[in-house]
Parts: structure tokens; C-alpha cells; sequence
């Protein structure tokens, strides 16, 4: 009888393990879901708008906020207007205006006579560094340091100088920047990469050509407090796979991943907490989306999901989360982290690309375009909140300013630098 009721007992204490598993497992997909049940909010109000350009070409890549400043940057090739101390040619600029939008002054430079091509920029202190391309006697990488105090502005060309090669990344880490550069290489038919160390000076501390027998293409890095690594696509013979360069120390570490993941073409990285999340393409099983993520030196399981036909794919950090976005024929988005997948179907119906993301104290915001159409996704504590920006000719880029979005466009002919009440009243 004793024996009877033991089993008794064991089979329901199984019942409730089960159950309290299963709510479990249901209250984590609840939280994620949210995110997928977006609510709307009201379209923005322009406070202040300032236009500049000149009678040519004007365009504006970036914009950048520090120390109640507005930095703007791009490409002119006029010589009036918000440009009349330039001289003629392609140039890069830099546009400054103050926290009510008020044009101050704007900065004309270039290495190059004839094209000089924005890549990325990134405040440091009291500089900007400009990565730019730009055409000597070959198609060059140039590095600028702008001094923000006395408008000075200094200049490297980086690369070998001998072949053609254009910049693909700005990064500081430790006391240090990095710039990393791309190269086509005749002999092998491959692209090659190459990876700058320099100081803040601009004085070239480790220069380092990476060069194998496969096509690499630069997708990202990852940082720690006491690691810098570069992750990159190689294509052998017939298929892709992820590879990795640890740049911490001077002697730089090449990690072949061909034998874990041969056939997974590499689209895109990003740092989830302590751990790296990778996101694929299966070209066995036509393009077919899956991730995977890599913490402590080691590859965890793969997700294959069932979305086929992908080309590229952009990630948004949200804390312990991402969201994906997968591209092929439609735009299909997806919440992940390391144990939960889910689909975000709301999204997903809009069709439209995510463009850019930006980290703020209170959450994410997302910039996403079908046609001519931005939308600006707000994420904080699980909600998703969705905002109608209006119709622009070409949103380039946008930062945050107090309770100010401010957004760099395009509109035919000029540059506009929109101020808009959006924060944070808007979502409370």
C-alpha cells in the first residue's frame, strides 16, 4: 500500500512540474509577444528646421550631438551658400550649428582634388575623426582629426598606397583607433583586408594585411573590457563561412570557422550581453535564414528558421534581446535571444527596412522606410510604440538631443536638419 501511494505522489508531483514548466515557458513568450503588439503614437512637431547647401550637389551622411552642439557631415560640391568659403572640387564638410538649430559655422576639407567620399564618423573628446575614400594615385583611405576648439584639421592616408582600397570601419577602443580597409587582390581574385592601429595623434602604431585564399568581406566587430574582434564572411571554393580576427594585441589571431559552420554565410553580428549573436544565411538549403550564438570561445546550437531566399539582415540591440530583420522578397522580423525565437508579425506586415538604430537611457529607436514612408519604433520595458515620421526624400541619419529628434535629410536640391518634439512625453 506504501508503494502504491509513493507512486502516486511521484506521478503528480511530474503532473505539477509539468505545469508550472509549461505557465513558465508561456509567461516568457507573453513578455516577448508584446513586442510584437505595437501601439501608435502621434507624428512629430517640426520646431526647428535649418537648411544648407549651396547651388551644386549637397549631401549629409551624419549627424552628431556633444557638448550642446550639432555636428553635421558630408559630401558638397559648391563653393556658395552654406559653402562659400570652399573652394571648388568634391569635398567633405562639417557644419555646426547650436541646440536652437542655429547655423554657426561650417569646415570644407579634402586629401583629394577630385572625390572625396564620407565612411564614418565618431566623436572623441574634443575631435572628430572622418573616415573618408578618396582618389590619388590610387583610391585611397584618409583618416581626419578635427580639432572642435580652433577648427584645425589634420589628415593620414592609411593603406598600402600601391593598390586600390577603400574604408569600411572607424573603431575606438583602449586609447586606440582602428580603421579597417578593404582591397581587391589581382593575383588571387580575392578581396583582402588590412587593419590600422594608430593613436589618438593620428601616428600609425600596427598595420597588418589579412590575406587568405578565399574572399573575405568585413560584416562587424565585438568588444570587452579586454577583447577587440573582427568578424568577417570568407568564401572558398564553392561556400561561405564565418571567420573571426582577435585585434587585441599586435599580433593579430585568425579564427577559421569552416569546419563548424561550412555552408553558413555570415550576415550580420552583434554583442547580446557577454555573448555574440551571429545571424546566416544556409546556402545548402536555399538561403535560409538561421542564427547561432558564440560566448565563451564556443559555438552554441544553431536555429534554422523557415524563411528562405535571404540576402542581408540588420540587427537592433534591445537590452538581453534583438530584433532581427531578415530581407529577401518581403521583410520579416524576429525577437531573439538565447532561449526564445518569436516572430513579430505586426512588423513584419509593414514590409518596410529597418535603416538605422540608435541606444538612448530609456530604450531603442528603430528607423524603418517602406518607399518614402519612415516610421520611428520606440522599444522600452517590452512595448513597442510606432510613429509616423512623414514622407522625406532620404532620411541619412539622426541623433537624440535632450526631448529633440533631430534628423538629417535630403530634400531635392538642400540639407535639412529637423528638430522635432517626439521625447519623452510622447511615450509615457
Amino acid at each position: 500500500m506504501k508503494i502504491l501511494i509513493k507512486k502516486y505522489l511521484i506521478i503528480i508531483l511530474c503532473i505539477a512540474f509539468c505545469f508550472l514548466s509549461a505557465c513558465s515557458s508561456r509567461n516568457v513568450e507573453k513578455a516577448f509577444v508584446l513586442y510584437g503588439t505595437p501601439t501608435y503614437s502621434l507624428s512629430p512637431i517640426i520646431h526647428i528646421q535649418t537648411i544648407l547647401g549651396g547651388s551644386n550637389d549637397d549631401y549629409v551622411f551624419e549627424v552628431l550631438y556633444c557638448d550642446n552642439y550639432i555636428y553635421v557631415i558630408g559630401e558638397t560640391n559648391s563653393n556658395d551658400g552654406s559653402f562659400t568659403s570652399s573652394s571648388d572640387g568634391h569635398k567633405l564638410f562639417l557644419a555646426v550649428l547650436n541646440n536652437k538649430g542655429q547655423f554657426l559655422k561650417c569646415l570644407t576639407f579634402g586629401k583629394s582634388n577630385t572625390k572625396n567620399k564620407y565612411v564614418k564618423a565618431k566623436v572623441i573628446n574634443t575631435y572628430i575623426y572622418v573616415l573618408s575614400d578618396c582618389s590619388l594615385e590610387t583610391q585611397s583611405v584618409v583618416l581626419y582629426k578635427i580639432d572642435l576648439n580652433n577648427n584645425s584639421v589634420h589628415n593620414t592616408v592609411l593603406g598600402s598606397l600601391l593598390v586600390d582600397e577603400n574604408a569600411l570601419d572607424l573603431i575606438e577602443w583602449k586609447d586606440s583607433i582602428f580603421v579597417i580597409g578593404q582591397a581587391y587582390d589581382n593575383t588571387s581574385s580575392c578581396k583582402s583586408l588590412f587593419i590600422t592601429r594608430l593613436d589618438y595623434s593620428l601616428k600609425q602604431k600596427h598595420y597588418e594585411r589579412i590575406i587568405r585564399a578565399a574572399d573575405l568581406t568585413y560584416i562587424g566587430t565585438e568588444s570587452s573590457s579586454n577583447s577587440l574582434k573582427v568578424w568577417i564572411n570568407a568564401v572558398a571554393i564553392s561556400y561561405s563561412y564565418p571567420a573571426m580576427i582577435d585585434i587585441s594585441k599586435d599580433n593579430y589571431v585568425y579564427n577559421n570557422f569552416e569546419s563548424q559552420l561550412l555552408s553558413y554565410r555570415l550576415l550580420n553580428i552583434a554583442s547580446i550581453n557577454d555573448n555574440v549573436l551571429l545571424v546566416l544565411s544556409n546556402e545548402k538549403l536555399n538561403n535560409s535564414a538561421a542564427y547561432v550564438f558564440y560566448c565563451s570561445n564556443s559555438f552554441e546550437k544553431i536555429n534554422n528558421l523557415d524563411i528562405e531566399n535571404i540576402t542581408h539582415a540588420k540587427i537592433a540591440p534591445i537590452k538581453d534581446n534583438a530584433l532581427v530583420s531578415f530581407y529577401g522578397r518581403t521583410s520579416l522580423y524576429y525577437l531573439i535571444n538565447k532561449d526564445v525565437k518569436l516572430p513579430q508579425n505586426e512588423l513584419s506586415k509593414k514590409n518596410a527596412t529597418c535603416e538605422k538604430s540608435l541606444s538612448i537611457s530609456t530604450g531603442t529607436l528603430i528607423m524603418t522606410k517602406n518607399n518614402n514612408c519612415y516610421e520611428l519604433l520606440y522599444i522600452n520595458k517590452l512595448k513597442t510604440k510606432i510613429m509616423n515620421l512623414g514622407n522625406y526624400d532620404n532620411i541619412n541619419s539622426f541623433c537624440v538631443f535632450k526631448d529633440f529628434l533631430i534628423i538629417a535629410s535630403n530634400e531635392k536640391n538642400d540639407i535639412k536638419i529637423s528638430f522635432s518634439k517626439i521625447m519623452p512625453y510622447y511615450f509615457i
